[in-house]
Protein backbone atom coordinates (compact mmCIF):
# COMPACT_ATOMS: atom_id res chain seq x y z
CA UNK A 1 0.00 0.00 0.00
CA UNK A 2 2.59 2.37 0.97
CA UNK A 3 4.09 1.87 -2.23
CA UNK A 4 1.08 2.67 -4.13
CA UNK A 5 0.63 5.97 -1.97
CA UNK A 6 4.57 6.78 -2.93
CA UNK A 7 4.27 6.11 -6.87
CA UNK A 8 1.01 8.12 -6.91
CA UNK A 9 2.40 10.97 -4.79
CA UNK A 10 5.33 11.22 -7.66
CA UNK A 11 2.72 10.86 -10.37
CA UNK A 12 0.55 13.68 -8.50
CA UNK A 13 4.07 15.93 -8.49
CA UNK A 14 4.41 15.24 -11.97
CA UNK A 15 1.82 16.53 -12.92
CA UNK A 16 1.47 19.53 -11.55
CA UNK A 17 5.15 20.56 -12.51
CA UNK A 18 3.68 20.28 -16.12
CA UNK A 19 0.66 22.25 -15.97
CA UNK A 20 2.07 25.03 -14.02
CA UNK A 21 4.90 25.51 -16.58
CA UNK A 22 3.50 28.02 -18.55
CA UNK A 23 6.37 29.26 -20.56
CA UNK A 24 6.88 29.02 -24.13
CA UNK A 25 8.70 25.76 -23.68
CA UNK A 26 6.00 24.13 -21.28
CA UNK A 27 6.87 20.15 -20.84
CA UNK A 28 5.36 18.59 -24.28
CA UNK A 29 6.50 15.44 -24.26
CA UNK A 30 5.78 12.51 -21.72
CA UNK A 31 8.50 10.14 -21.16
CA UNK A 32 8.36 6.22 -20.13
CA UNK A 33 11.52 4.22 -19.36
CA UNK A 34 13.91 1.56 -17.72
CA UNK A 35 16.91 1.20 -17.27
CA UNK A 36 19.66 -1.33 -15.99
CA UNK A 37 23.37 -0.96 -14.05
CA UNK A 38 24.98 -1.02 -10.90
CA UNK A 39 24.65 0.67 -7.48
CA UNK A 40 27.38 0.53 -5.02
CA UNK A 41 26.02 0.94 -1.12
CA UNK A 42 28.42 2.59 1.52
CA UNK A 43 26.58 1.14 4.71
CA UNK A 44 26.81 -0.72 7.83
CA UNK A 45 25.52 -3.96 9.62
CA UNK A 46 24.09 -4.39 12.95
CA UNK A 47 27.11 -3.88 14.79
CA UNK A 48 28.14 -0.36 13.08
CA UNK A 49 31.01 -2.05 11.13
CA UNK A 50 31.18 -0.46 7.78
CA UNK A 51 31.03 -2.62 4.68
CA UNK A 52 30.32 -1.05 0.86
CA UNK A 53 29.00 -3.40 -2.06
CA UNK A 54 28.34 -3.19 -5.69
CA UNK A 55 25.09 -5.07 -6.41
CA UNK A 56 22.99 -5.34 -9.78
CA UNK A 57 20.31 -2.79 -10.58
CA UNK A 58 17.43 -1.45 -12.39
CA UNK A 59 14.62 1.42 -12.29
CA UNK A 60 11.46 2.25 -14.26
CA UNK A 61 10.42 5.69 -14.43
CA UNK A 62 7.77 8.15 -15.91
CA UNK A 63 8.12 11.62 -16.76
CA UNK A 64 7.85 14.70 -18.81
CA UNK A 65 10.80 17.13 -21.02
CA UNK A 66 10.80 20.22 -23.35
CA UNK A 67 13.87 21.09 -24.64
CA UNK A 68 15.26 22.41 -21.64
CA UNK A 69 14.27 20.56 -18.74
CA UNK A 70 12.85 16.67 -17.93
CA UNK A 71 11.04 15.85 -14.83
CA UNK A 72 11.17 11.83 -13.30
CA UNK A 73 9.50 9.78 -11.16
CA UNK A 74 11.63 6.44 -10.82
CA UNK A 75 11.45 3.36 -8.83
CA UNK A 76 14.53 1.72 -8.32
CA UNK A 77 15.10 -1.88 -8.28
CA UNK A 78 17.77 -3.19 -6.26
CA UNK A 79 19.09 -7.32 -6.25
CA UNK A 80 18.91 -8.06 -3.09
CA UNK A 81 22.50 -9.41 -1.53
CA UNK A 82 23.81 -10.94 1.41
CA UNK A 83 26.48 -9.63 3.93
CA UNK A 84 28.14 -12.57 5.39
CA UNK A 85 25.09 -14.51 5.27
CA UNK A 86 22.86 -11.98 6.27
CA UNK A 87 19.95 -10.40 3.23
CA UNK A 88 20.57 -7.06 2.30
CA UNK A 89 17.37 -5.49 0.77
CA UNK A 90 16.30 -1.88 -0.46
CA UNK A 91 13.14 -0.33 -1.93
CA UNK A 92 14.17 3.38 -3.35
CA UNK A 93 11.72 5.91 -4.67
CA UNK A 94 13.12 8.84 -6.28
CA UNK A 95 11.93 11.92 -8.58
CA UNK A 96 14.10 13.92 -10.74
CA UNK A 97 15.00 17.49 -12.26
CA UNK A 98 17.35 18.07 -15.19
CA UNK A 99 18.88 20.47 -16.95
CA UNK A 100 19.51 19.31 -20.41
CA UNK A 101 22.61 21.79 -20.98
CA UNK A 102 22.93 22.06 -24.78
CA UNK A 103 21.62 20.18 -27.51
CA UNK A 104 23.73 18.80 -30.72
CA UNK A 105 21.93 17.46 -33.92
CA UNK A 106 23.51 15.11 -36.37
CA UNK A 107 20.89 13.98 -39.13
CA UNK A 108 17.92 12.95 -37.18
CA UNK A 109 19.80 12.47 -33.92
CA UNK A 110 20.59 14.76 -31.10
CA UNK A 111 22.82 14.54 -28.63
CA UNK A 112 21.98 16.09 -24.98
CA UNK A 113 24.46 16.13 -21.86
CA UNK A 114 22.68 16.88 -18.72
CA UNK A 115 22.95 17.10 -14.89
CA UNK A 116 20.57 17.16 -12.17
CA UNK A 117 19.39 16.87 -8.75
CA UNK A 118 17.24 14.10 -7.36
CA UNK A 119 15.27 12.82 -4.14
CA UNK A 120 13.62 10.34 -2.64
CA UNK A 121 12.56 7.97 0.17
CA UNK A 122 14.80 4.93 0.64
CA UNK A 123 13.46 1.78 2.61
CA UNK A 124 16.69 -0.20 3.45
CA UNK A 125 16.76 -4.12 5.58
CA UNK A 126 19.99 -5.69 7.17
CA UNK A 127 18.77 -8.71 7.99
CA UNK A 128 16.00 -8.33 10.79
CA UNK A 129 17.05 -4.50 10.45
CA UNK A 130 14.56 -1.91 8.95
CA UNK A 131 15.06 1.61 8.47
CA UNK A 132 13.64 4.27 6.44
CA UNK A 133 14.62 7.71 5.61
CA UNK A 134 15.39 10.07 2.45
CA UNK A 135 17.63 10.30 0.03
CA UNK A 136 18.87 13.01 -2.04
CA UNK A 137 22.02 13.84 -4.52
CA UNK A 138 23.08 14.96 -7.68
CA UNK A 139 23.67 13.19 -11.31
CA UNK A 140 25.23 13.80 -14.80
CA UNK A 141 24.91 12.02 -17.95
CA UNK A 142 24.44 12.06 -21.91
CA UNK A 143 20.74 11.46 -23.84
CA UNK A 144 20.98 10.04 -27.50
CA UNK A 145 17.88 10.99 -28.49
CA UNK A 146 15.48 10.22 -31.95
CA UNK A 147 12.02 11.11 -32.80
CA UNK A 148 10.24 9.06 -30.20
CA UNK A 149 13.02 7.35 -28.19
CA UNK A 150 16.57 8.12 -26.26
CA UNK A 151 19.08 6.02 -24.96
CA UNK A 152 21.05 7.14 -22.20
CA UNK A 153 23.85 6.64 -19.63
CA UNK A 154 24.87 8.47 -16.67
CA UNK A 155 25.73 8.58 -13.31
CA UNK A 156 23.66 9.20 -9.53
CA UNK A 157 25.08 10.23 -6.23
CA UNK A 158 22.67 9.94 -3.18
CA UNK A 159 23.31 11.20 0.19
CA UNK A 160 21.32 9.47 2.68
CA UNK A 161 19.78 9.92 6.72
CA UNK A 162 19.02 6.14 6.88
CA UNK A 163 21.90 5.20 9.93
CA UNK A 164 23.03 2.32 8.39
CA UNK A 165 23.15 3.93 4.87
CA UNK A 166 26.04 6.35 4.11
CA UNK A 167 25.54 6.72 0.44
CA UNK A 168 24.52 5.42 -2.53
CA UNK A 169 26.59 5.54 -5.98
CA UNK A 170 24.61 4.08 -9.39
CA UNK A 171 26.24 3.85 -13.14
CA UNK A 172 23.42 3.32 -15.87
CA UNK A 173 22.48 2.74 -19.35
CA UNK A 174 18.70 3.60 -19.80
CA UNK A 175 15.72 3.62 -22.60
CA UNK A 176 13.16 5.88 -22.47
CA UNK A 177 10.24 6.33 -25.12
CA UNK A 178 8.62 9.93 -25.81
CA UNK A 179 4.87 10.25 -26.11
CA UNK A 180 3.65 13.54 -27.38
CA UNK A 181 1.37 15.67 -25.52
CA UNK A 182 0.36 18.27 -27.90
Amino acid sequence: MKKIMIGGAMFVLIAQYAQASGSDESLSKGLIGAEVGGMHIDAKNDLGISFDDTYSAGAIKIGAENDSWRFLAQYNIIENGHDNGVKVSNDLYTVHLDYLVTSWRKGEWSTMPFIGVNGGYLSYHYGSSKENGFAGGAEAGMILSKKSFEMEVGIRYLDTNVNLVDSLTSVYVGFNFKVDSE
